[in-house]
């Protein structure tokens, strides 16, 4: 029986981030577009609680995937790349947790967590680029998608909840369609 490799629970956890922020989606989508109706307070306990626990899970997957990326000689922009996703990572958590204090949005924080974010993951996009790891369609997927959703978004006003989805769907780790070698 073979032990998990940090690449794999990075892997691991990444996945579990993306899955939490689909829940976080779908709850949102549910009370907000298809307007069921839902007890509040817990519902919303639940649904913000989840994208807390989507940026933590997610941020300790980005660290192991620095490690994993400065295992393979990518030293500079993998570091960078996952100290801005952790910078991105504490301000969700401190936005969403406001959330949950006063059901108001703060939308100049919430611009700043989903600049950072994108940033942060084009920036993991180039590590795996710069460290060959992976296959390089993988890397220029993870750039090309955050660049361009962060040039597509700052034409959007206001910046919605979507925005925050689409910095969900693709955390750095794309790597993980590949697995350990």
């Amino acid at each position: 029986m073979m032990g998990l490799s940090e690449r794999n629970v990075s892997a691991i956890l990444l996945i579990i981030g993306v899955a939490l922020q689909l829940v976080t989606v779908f709850m949102w989508n549910s009370r907000n577009v298809l307007k069921w109706s839902v007890k509040m307070p817990a519902y919303l306990n639940w649904e913000r609680g989840s994208m807390i626990a989507a940026f933590v899970v997610a941020a300790m997957g980005v660290s192991l995937l620095e490690t994993v990326l400065g295992d393979a000689g990518e030293t500079i922009l993998a570091p960078m790349g996952a100290i801005a996703f952790l910078i991105g990572a504490v301000i969700g958590i401190i936005v969403e947790a406001s959330y949950l204090s006063s059901q108001n949005s703060i939308p100049a924080l919430t611009v700043v967590l989903v600049v950072v974010l994108f940033l942060a993951q084009a920036i993991l996009g180039g590590a795996l680029l710069a460290s060959r790891l992976l296959p390089m369609w993988i890397g220029w997927t993870v750039v090309g998608w955050n660049i361009g959703w962060l040039i597509l978004l700052s034409a959007a006003r206001p910046m919605t909840f979507t925005t925050v989805i689409a910095n969900s769907a693709t955390p750095p780790s794309a790597s993980l369609a590949r697995g350990s070698r």
